[in-house]
């Protein structure tokens, strides 16, 4: 899995003992996080504009690269699995006008890493009806259950919903580590490490109102953001305004926070029962962390144990590849709006492709 972030490629090796329709025992064996190199960051962020003989030989080159880095992770894991579930690296997603592109040809990845291929995880949604997205309740529903909301921090954040009775619903909320990152990297850090930066500086309301101008509102229904759209639309209003750096990190800190205990208050009425399960990278920011924790008090913040943030969209993936083998849905209609469930992945052999088979 590679984020919109753009920070890293995740590898997540899970084992799943499956009975019937459900997991009986699933088993988080070995992780690995390979960081993309500045040249990578730089041309997957501005690959959406370039020409097109350029994005299709990042799609050759950025499979060959997966592939690589796959084969040298599964020998040392020792393990050679049923299948390698890549979902690449997301350039256009565009469900409106039906389509959605992620790029990492499967072709190189199984040839490289001698192991079958399931990619391409939003078609066949999208066709459906759907937005593509969100995937991540198929994760919360079989691995995670039992809590009422799910929080991705991510590039985007996005929440889920699962209510006691009643289908499941999911929806991109805001632009997250995108800004986050955005902004901390024009004072030459990577991140804002443990929103340091943002503790630092001090929240403008009418920046904050500001953020929340360009949101399409109410959102509480099948919704996604594209990566392109959030740098058209956010990246001018944190250039154009005149805060310094860290005041800006606690404006957009304050933003996020706010967008999620906004979306929560369109649906229930908070309670001191009810528990929000957090995950993705954000979930390290502390002062993120805390500032969502005020703002959805009396909800309870509920943060796993780190090896699940880091991976958990890594594992994702594998359960939807997963899916895919048993043929059963990968995307839920009620959270990405698409007329029914679907089951999508392309299966890519490699035992077609290997010179001894």
């Amino acid at each position: 899995m590679s984020g919109s972030s753009l920070d890293a490629i995740d590898f997540a090796l899970v084992r799943f003992e499956v009975e019937g329709e459900s997991i009986a025992h699933w088993e988080l064996l070995h992780t690995h996080s390979e960081p993309l190199s500045p040249e990578w960051k730089t041309r997957l962020a501005h690959l959406p504009d370039a020409h097109l003989d350029a994005f299709m030989q990042a799609d050759a080159e950025l499979g060959r690269l997966i592939g690589t880095q796959c084969r040298a992770f599964l020998d040392k894991c020792g393990i050679v699995p049923d299948a390698i579930a890549s979902h690449g690296h997301t350039i256009l997603h565009h469900p409106g006008e039906g389509y959605t592109v992620q790029i990492g040809n499967p072709s190189f990845i199984a040839l490289e890493a001698g192991c079958d291929v399931v990619s391409d995880f939003r078609s066949n949604d999208i066709a459906a009806g759907g937005q593509g997205a969100p995937l991540a309740p198929v994760a919360e529903r079989y691995l995670f259950p039992g809590h009422d909301f799910y929080v991705n921090l991510g590039g985007i954040v996005n929440l889920s919903s699962f209510p006691k009775q009643g289908d499941v619903r999911a929806w991109d909320i805001a632009p997250a580590n995108q800004l986050l990152n955005f902004l901390a990297r024009k004072v030459g850090q990577p991140y804002d490490n443990g929103g340091m930066l943002a503790r630092n500086g001090h929240s403008h309301e009418d920046l904050v109102r500001l953020l929340q101008v360009p949101l399409p509102l109410p959102l509480y229904q099948a919704f996604s953001l594209d990566n392109s759209w959030i740098q058209e639309k956010y990246v001018p209003l944190l250039e154009h305004s005149g805060e310094i750096i860290a005041d800006k990190l606690a404006s957009v800190t304050e933003f996020i926070a706010r967008s999620i205990a906004a979306q929560i208050d369109g649906l229930y009425t908070r309670s001191a029962d009810m528990q929000l399960f957090i995950s993705g990278g954000g979930a390290h920011n502390t002062y993120l962390i805390e500032r969502i924790t005020d703002r959805i008090a009396p909800v309870r913040l509920v943060v796993p144990e780190r090896v699940i943030i880091d991976f958990k969209e890594a594992m994702l993936m594998a359960l939807c590849g997963m899916l895919r083998l048993l043929n059963k849905p990968n995307a839920f209609a009620s959270v990405t709006g698409a007329k029914y469930s679907t089951v999508n992945g392309r299966i890519t052999s490699a035992r077609r492709m290997l010179k001894d088979n």
